[in-house]
């Protein structure tokens, strides 16, 4: 199968009998190869890598659009501006525009535009990828088809792994409110690379003892209002097991807010926050819950609204007459390196 899309990038991949040329097609099998990897049933949702240095900081509003246009950009450089319309493919669609952007002519300057691109953001891209293409001289035109194929193999790779430690919760069971979880193990980088886990830095739970024998993951939870009306994140339960089973940390039902805070998510509104634990194992799994207070459709009658009581919330009940509280339920995470 990936031999007729081989035969369909044409002369415009590289000149034909060229070293590079050969690179450029083998690289496109692989990455045919790897986006086979993508399930049938579940569409790849480009999106930023969990960012292990965020845990400790603040939570951070989000954007709908162009939040992820930087990684979708080094993973498909020469998409049309504003296409597609949202980062998210299945398996045949990857395959297609993967096509494409391998076959793509390149230009004078994509590369300098890039770098600017990374250095102020993904938007700025956009507004300079409209610029006339240029055919740049062959051995140049060789290295930046190699560089954007490898790069391409990079992200898709990471976005698969990324992928496998995501999972998505809610929908209009729970008032149009999504939330979205990712977790990746956080490494030390003192010279063993991703063989070692960070093991001396406090987890949420409170561990501070920088036991050798503790592994650390770092989790970011994204929160995506998609209802009509507004609601706000009160509280959570987060349950971390070892690869025995045994529960190693826990947030109980209801820690209160997220990051010290209780963020109110207006219809459209996007909200992001990191943590982390730690487990005795390399591996093991995470699950919980978010607590939301409403929905109302003015915001500022959200402070109205009465929070459960501790006494109530420690029965798990969130259905109590005159709260107004609402849970969205976290599909179970498999924690590994």
């Amino acid at each position: 199968m990936a031999s007729s899309y081989l035969a369909q990038l044409g002369p415009q991949a590289a000149p034909l009998g060229s070293t590079s040329a050969f690179l450029s097609r083998a690289l496109f099998r692989a990455f045919v190869r790897l986006a086979r990897r993508v399930p049938a049933e579940t569409p790849l949702a480009i999106r930023e890598l969990v960012d292990p240095s965020r845990w400790g900081h603040p939570g951070a509003w989000s954007r709908w659009e162009g939040e992820s246009e930087r990684t979708l950009r080094m993973l498909l450089p020469h998409l049309p501006v504003g296409q597609p319309s949202s980062a998210v493919f299945t398996r045949d669609s990857l395959i297609v525009v993967a096509k494409e952007n391998f076959a793509h002519p390149l230009d004078r300057g994509q590369r300098a535009r890039e770098r600017s691109a990374a250095r102020h953001g993904a938007s700025f891209l956009s507004q300079q990828a409209m610029h006339a293409r240029r055919p740049t001289d062959d051995d140049d035109d060789q290295r930046q088809r190699l560089d954007y194929a490898l790069t391409a193999l990079r992200v898709l790779s990471s976005q698969l792994s990324l992928a496998e430690r995501t999972c998505r919760s809610g929908g209009t069971e729970t008032n149009g409110i999504v939330v979205e979880t990712a977790v990746a193990p956080h490494h030390d980088h003192g010279g063993r690379g991703e063989e070692l886990f960070s093991k001396s830095s406090p987890s949420s739970s409170g561990d501070q003892s920088g036991d050798p024998g503790v592994f650390r993951y770092c989790y970011r939870v994204r929160v995506e209002n998609h209802g009509s009306s507004s609601v706000r994140l009160v509280g959570r339960s987060w349950i971390f097991k070892g690869a025995d089973g045994s529960v190693a940390s826990c947030v109980p039902r209801w820690g209160k807010g997220v990051v010290g805070m209780e963020p109110v998510l207006e219809p459209g509104d996007v909200y992001e926050y990191y943590s982390g634990s730690t487990i005795p194992t390399r591996e093991g799994v995470m699950e919980g819950a978010l607590l939301f207070l409403g929905p109302s459709d003015v915001p500022e009658r959200l402070a109205k609204l009465r929070l459960p009581t501790q006494d109530e919330m420690s029965t798990g009940n969130v259905n109590i007459p005159g709260t107004g509280t609402f849970e969205v339920q976290v599909d179970s995470l498999i924690l590994k390196p």
